[in-house]
């Protein structure tokens, strides 16, 4: 396991009611083709650091907005000169996020032929009325079409997000899902399931502020994620991470690098970046993003300060028990050359009496109750 390479495309042909990424709705060809060029010349300006040019890095993953919005072969064009620029590991992990309209046999053809080898499909849910309710550009037989035509295209590592606490959603819709979701021949070697989050500023977030939003209530809430968890264990998937669960060993190992603490770059307008110790972003909005990378100049827009020792503690135990297995306690101690159960006395003590929190083969774990409360454990350790 090594850093790994993030490349944000942030074009969208809508942006969802939910969604608070830096995405945008730009439907001219030229000027997302041209977005290819202004990422490739970020590549170069990074290739000036000694320890990026040296770097190898394991995994690249095309996110966004919606990476799928790219012509198949500007996709090409991308990963062809990010490989002439950056040491990217031969097999390596390369993940495309794809939304079901954007599937074709032709399209799927190309980003083969790029390397891509891991497909991640936003699907969210399997009743047309949901998505709609969602925003989302496609409906539940456009999903099916779209899995069945990359199973036929030859990907065999696909990854299906799921999402529930949609408005108006039921439990039983939501068991609707999931039994569509296993009939799936063969099923999804990766499922991503997530809990919708109402975000500042997106269009929910206005209608909740004026009584538009009908949401499930926290029980059943509780009762969606409770019975993804039982579901997909039946049916032979890891639940490895909090909202992630694979077949067949098929982890996500670009985000399984993340979180474990592990360096990573970013690329593109609105991309994060942890390397060095240090974090960055990228500007959000395309003009002055575009102008620092033509100007020659990184387009650094946001620094966070250096981080004191106990914050960056906090954040590898926040990151380490976002896994099942929990948090390596004996890779913190190398870390920091600190006791972590002396570090985090109180909060470790508060958390176990509660049953939240349990230390199992020297790593620091989420009890199932402690998985239903799990920002409420974080911030204990981040206080």
């Amino acid at each position: 396991m090594g850093p790994g390479l993030y490349v944000h495309i942030p074009f969208c042909a809508r942006k969802c009611f939910y969604c608070d990424f830096n995405a945008y709705v730009i439907k001219g060809p030229d000027r997302i083709a041209a977005y290819v060029d202004d990422v490739l010349a970020e590549a170069d300006l990074h290739r000036r650091d000694p320890q990026v040019a040296g770097a190898t890095f394991h995994t690249v993953f095309l996110g966004g907005g919606t990476p799928s919005r790219l012509p198949p072969a500007g996709v090409v064009r991308l990963l062809e000169g990010l490989g002439r620029r950056l040491s990217i590991l031969p097999g390596a992990e390369i993940t495309l996020e794809a939304n079901p309209e954007d599937v074709s046999p032709e399209a799927l053809v190309a980003w083969r032929r790029a390397g891509v080898n891991r497909l991640s499909m936003g699907v969210q849910a399997f009743q047309d009325d949901l998505l709609s309710r969602l925003g989302r550009n496609h409906d539940a037989a456009a999903a099916l079409r779209a899995y069945r035509q990359a199973r036929e295209a030859g990907f065999t590592n696909i990854n299906v997000d799921l999402m529930f606490g949609l408005p108006g959603q039921t439990l039983a819709q939501w068991e609707e899902t999931l039994t569509t979701l296993l009939r799936l021949d063969p099923p999804p070697d990766h499922v991503s399931v997530y809990g919708l989050q109402v975000e500042p500023r997106t269009t929910f977030w206005r209608w909740e502020r004026e009584n538009r939003l009908p949401r499930p209530g926290e029980e059943e809430e509780a009762a969606m994620y409770e019975t993804a968890m039982d579901r997909l264990a039946a049916a032979g998937y890891d639940h490895y991470e909090i909202s992630n669960f694979a077949r067949d060993g098929k982890y996500a190992e670009h985000n399984l690098a993340v979180w474990h603490f592990l360096e990573y770059l970013g690329l593109g307008a609105g991309a994060w970046s942890f390397w060095g110790g240090r974090r960055w972003a990228n500007a959000g909005f395309l003009r002055p993003y575009t102008e620092a990378v033509r100007a020659g100049r990184l387009p650094v827009a946001q620094r966070d300060e250096p981080r004191d020792e106990r914050t960056a503690m906090g954040e590898m135990v926040l990151l380490g028990t976002r896994l099942l297995r929990g948090l390596d306690l004996d890779a913190f101690r190398r870390r920091f050359g600190r006791e972590p159960t002396a570090v985090f006395r109180d909060a470790l003590a508060y958390c176990r009496r509660r049953g939240w929190v349990a230390v199992v083969d020297d790593h620091l774990r989420l009890t199932r109750e402690g998985l239903m409360v799990a920002n409420n454990v974080w911030a204990e350790f981040l206080a």
